[in-house]
C-alpha cells in the first residue's frame, strides 16, 4: 500500500443514469504524487459486454464505441470489476474513521469525477462488490474542478470545459476523445500542465500575508 499514489480512473457509460444504464468501458492509470505524475504499474483497461436496456444508442455515438471490438474483448460487468479491483490493491492507502475503524482506499481522480465515481458505486453495489476507489478525504480529485480553479486564479474563461477542448487549448495532442483508457492518459497530461504553471502563480515569500 502507498499513500502517494493516485488512481486516475474513466468510465465509458450507456447513458447519465448509474443507475438504469451501465458502464460500457473501463480504464485506469495510477502515477506518484510528484508534479511529474510519472505513472507506475500496468494500464488498467476492461470492455464491458453491452446488456439489452441498460445502453442508448446515443451514448454508444458519442464513444469509441466499435461493434467490432466489442465482440472481440468485451466482457461481463463483474469480472471487469473484480479485475479493476484487483489492479487497485498495490495502490490503497490504510485511513481511519471516526471510530477507529482502519480501512484501505485509493486516491481517485477523474474528469467530472462524481460522475464516474457515481457509475462505480452504483455498479459495485449492483454486484455486491466492494470498491476501494472513491475516497479521497472527502471524495474525488476532480481535474475539471482543478482546471476552473486554476483559471480563476489567473482571471481567465475557457470557451469550453470538454476535455477535449481543453486539451487543444493548452497544446496536448489530439487523443481518441471518450475512449476511457484514451481519457486518462489525456487527464492526466493536463494535470500536469496545471500542476506545473500553478507554481508559477505562488506568491513571493512574506509579499502578502492573508
Amino acid at each position: 500500500m502507498d499513500l502517494n499514489r493516485i488512481v486516475w480512473l474513466d468510465v465509458e457509460t450507456g447513458g447519465t443514469d448509474p443507475i438504469a444504464h451501465q458502464i460500457t468501458q473501463i480504464a485506469a492509470i495510477a502515477t506518484d504524487c510528484e508534479p511529474t505524475l510519472n505513472v507506475v504499474g500496468e494500464e488498467f483497461e476492461r470492455k464491458i459486454e453491452l446488456v439489452d436496456g441498460k445502453w442508448e444508442q446515443d451514448a454508444l455515438d458519442m464513444q469509441a464505441y466499435s461493434e467490432g471490438a466489442w465482440a472481440e474483448d468485451a466482457i461481463p460487468i463483474y469480472p471487469a470489476m473484480a479485475d479493476l479491483r484487483q489492479w487497485c490493491m498495490p495502490f490503497r492507502h490504510e485511513r481511519k474513521s471516526k471510530k477507529g475503524r482502519t480501512y484501505k482506499v485509493c486516491h481517485m481522480a477523474a474528469f467530472n469525477g462524481r460522475f464516474d465515481a457515481d457509475f462505480v458505486r452504483a455498479t459495485a453495489d449492483r454486484n455486491d462488490l466492494w470498491m476501494p476507489l472513491t475516497t479521497w478525504t472527502g471524495g474525488v480529485f476532480d481535474v475539471l474542478q482543478l482546471v476552473k480553479w486554476f483559471a480563476l486564479l489567473r482571471g481567465v474563461e475557457h470557451k469550453s470545459y470538454k476535455l477535449e477542448d481543453l486539451c487543444a487549448e493548452y497544446g496536448i495532442p489530439p487523443f481518441g476523445a471518450h475512449d476511457a483508457l484514451a481519457d486518462v492518459k489525456a487527464m492526466i497530461a493536463l494535470t500536469r500542465i496545471i500542476w506545473r504553471e500553478t507554481a508559477q502563480l505562488y506568491l513571493p515569500a512574506g509579499e502578502e500575508k492573508w
